[in-house]
């Protein structure tokens, strides 16, 4: 037990892994030192009282349960996957350098792709029955010829079947995800604007994971609606394909963002749900696992984020929701099936999840319920704060960006004499080749974006207006207004919502750091120094670069010479390591009934240690000389330094705390306080003596004078 926290109890284990973790994010403000730990056990205490206030506030219901399993099923989706698939997701240098070897050599041929396997076999027989492959591609979607191609822009499993091909040859099928291709080879010459393996080496590790990845996905999507006994429902398939393009026949089938020129659109099509109730439990598909309903095909639809709306004109588009929901519920029934809910690093992720739920429902439902403002104080607020509040003038408008001056005239011609946007933008490309000209919408420049006299300029405006050629770099722009808004303070109605809200949020805040430190107050917080001692901080592994260098973007000289030291505290055990390994002597060997603190004024146990082989060597071949202590460190440190080390060997040895001062080559007179009076065999500190003797047997000798 590291810590005491009121009825609870914050593990040595457990501190140890939340604070690797955390060393393990960017920007996170911890280091692996003893400082950032202390810190962070101050924190992760804290964390530790609000879960327990809120178990004291808040029941754990079956909807909380519902939620913390749903995320724990999430986490152990995650898990499957990269086990089954992950290889794929995450190539090696020599997977990258025998895809960049294809290269040498380019490609032109003609391809037909199809959607499945059988399809693309029936293409491959006409062909060899006498039928003409050109044809025959052109009657599939995307079919044709396809130019010169290389591994760099065609997929590898096309390239790899074209290169066994002879000119004129067919070949096939070939599987690329999602698709079934049959190539014919119509000519093939060397590669010779083959880029740099460095320009291409992201370009090919993202073409690995979506081909190689793409097809193990298949194949594990594949393998487990098998395993499953999946199977689909045509009749209620057909029906709700119906329903679903009857209640859809309304929306575009293209949504206008909120950032664009335009209201943005509500992607919910029906106010009610367009399912009657008693049809909600009418199966679509079902396997051994699960089964689902046309309720849950519409709920899935609704909850993902869509791009656009499925047409429905073809029962394709319901059997594709209902198979992508069915792999999801199997998943799941798979991940329980293979136990790994009892991993302990799960167990771990479903602890902090458990955590999370019920801190965020104590915030939201007692601390934010009293925080909440009334109008008449957001609008007293909102008086004294309405210039955070006010909105930026802003301009809409065409640009045209030229070479000289003369060119900026022509430009401004065009721009006042076309008052159709598309008709103006077209008839400053054609007559200015080398004219950079902005789409017809326009862009969108608020005040104080663009600064100088450019902006000066344009705010000067209104709509319609033309500006003269204004100097822009090495060359000059044009504008024309399309828009103007003005610069405005909304009234207190308009942002009363975002200005409560605000308020809530500010009262929320001040009134959690309250009952925080309440609960500090009157909660018994007790650290168990022992424990801390046993504490290992460890850096995480992205701090060690391979090969010893620096990380990238590292603390300049400073940062060096810390290293530097790490290192070479690394290289040499501590003072004082007994032969169990962990620690100091002094402190796995301390005095029985003695606190730390009497301990170390004491001094540690004696023990008597046989000589190491060094010394042994050097005390026969020559008689010993005592040596200064700083003599000893700066010979001990000038031979660490020959060899590095990397730097979690040194936090390793290294404990949390200093341990007592101790040598391993004299250590106190036993019964001797440091301070005392000396005896007739020692001298003090302050007399420039060594109160010390010698750890190894045989008789001391005198101290040089």
């Amino acid at each position: 037990m590291l810590v005491e926290v009121g009825p609870g109890a914050i593990r040595l284990g457990e501190f140890q892994r939340a604070f690797g973790e955390i060393l393990t994010q960017r920007d996170s403000g911890y280091g692996p030192d003893s400082a950032s730990a202390r810190r962070f056990l101050r924190t992760y205490i804290d964390k530790t009282l609000v879960e327990q206030m809120a178990a004291d506030s808040i029941p754990w219901t079956p909807l909380l349960e519902h939620r913390a399993r749903n995320l724990l099923e999430n986490v152990m989706m995650q898990r499957l996957r990269q086990d089954r698939y992950g290889a794929y997701l995450y190539p090696s240098e020599r997977d990258l350098r025998a895809i960049y070897d294809k290269g040498h050599t380019r490609y032109r041929f003609r391809a037909a792709p199809y959607r499945t396997a059988a399809e693309a076999e029936a293409a491959v027989r006409a062909v060899r029955e006498g039928a003409v492959f050109e044809r025959v591609a052109g009657q599939a979607a995307g079919g044709g010829e396809q130019g010169w191609q290389s591994v760099f822009t065609a997929p590898e499993a096309v390239i790899d079947a074209l290169e066994k091909l002879q000119p004129n040859q067919v070949g096939g099928p070939v599987r690329v995800p999602g698709r079934f291709w049959v190539v014919q080879l119509l000519e093939r010459a060397p590669n010779a604007e083959r880029p740099e393996f460095d320009r291409v080496r992201n370009e090919l590790a993202r073409k690995f994971q979506i081909e190689r990845g793409g097809i193990a996905i298949e194949d594990y999507h594949a393998r487990l609606l098998s395993d499953y006994q999946y199977r689909t429902y045509m009749p209620e398939v057909l029906w709700l394909t119906r329903l679903l393009r009857e209640a859809t026949v309304h929306i575009p089938r293209r949504f206008i963002r909120a950032d664009d020129d335009g209201p943005s659109r509500d992607p919910v099509p029906w106010p009610d749900c367009p399912i009657p109730q008693e049809d909600w439990s009418r199966a679509i598909a079902s396997s051994s696992a699960d089964t689902v309903s046309a309720i849950l095909v519409l709920d899935d639809l609704m909850s993902k984020l869509q791009h656009t709306w499925p047409t429905f004109e073809t029962p394709d588009d319901v059997l594709v929701l209902a198979r992508d929901l069915m792999i999801d519920r199997i998943e799941r029934a798979e991940t329980w099936a293979r136990g790994y809910d009892k991993d302990p690093d799960l167990q771990w992720e479903a602890k902090k999840r458990r955590g999370q739920i019920h801190t965020r429902q104590f915030y939201t439902r007692v601390v934010a319920s009293r925080s909440r403002p009334t109008v008449e104080e957001a609008r007293v607020w909102y008086e004294e704060h309405a210039d955070e509040f006010r909105e930026p003038a802003r301009r809409r408008c065409l640009q045209v960006l030229v070479a000289t001056w003369d060119e900026g005239l022509v430009a401004q011609r065009l721009l006042r004499e076309t008052r159709d946007p598309a008709r103006a933008t077209a008839a400053a490309r054609s007559a200015l080749p080398g004219a950079q000209v902005s789409l017809p919408a326009g862009l969108t420049v608020t005040e104080g974006q663009v600064g100088g006299v450019l902006e000066r300029q344009l705010f000067r405006h209104r709509d319609g207006e033309v500006t003269d050629p204004l100097p822009l770099g090495a060359g000059f722009v044009v504008l024309r207004v399309e828009e103007a808004w003005d610069g405005r303070t909304p009234p207190f109605e308009e942002v009363s919502t975002a200005v409560m809200e605000r308020l809530g949020e500010q009262a929320a805040d001040a009134l959690f750091k309250v009952l925080l430190a309440q609960r500090r107050e009157a909660t018994r917080i007790v650290v168990h120094e022992q424990a801390w001692r046993r504490l290992e901080i460890r850096p995480p592994a992205a701090a060690a670069p391979a090969g010893g260098a620096a990380p990238a973007g590292g603390g300049g000289r400073g940062a060096a010479r810390a290293g530097e030291r790490r290192r070479r505290r690394a290289e040499a055990p501590p003072a004082g390591v007994g032969a169990r390994g962990g620690g100091s002597a002094s402190r796995s060997r301390r005095r029985p009934g003695l606190s730390p603190r009497s301990a170390r004024r004491r001094g540690p146990l004696r023990r008597r240690r046989s000589p190491s082989p060094r010394r042994a060597s050097s005390s026969s071949s020559r008689p010993r000389r005592r040596r200064s202590r700083r003599a000893s460190s700066r010979a001990a440190s000038t031979s660490r330094s020959s060899s590095p080390a990397p730097i979690a060997a040194a936090i390793r040895a290294r404990p949390i705390y200093p341990s007592p001062k101790s040598s391993s080559r004299c250590r106190p007179v036993r019964g001797r306080r440091p301070g005392s009076r000396a005896s007739a065999g020692s001298r003090s500190r302050s007399a420039g003596r060594c109160r010390y003797r010698r750890r190894s047997g045989g008789p001391r000798r005198a101290p040089r004078r």
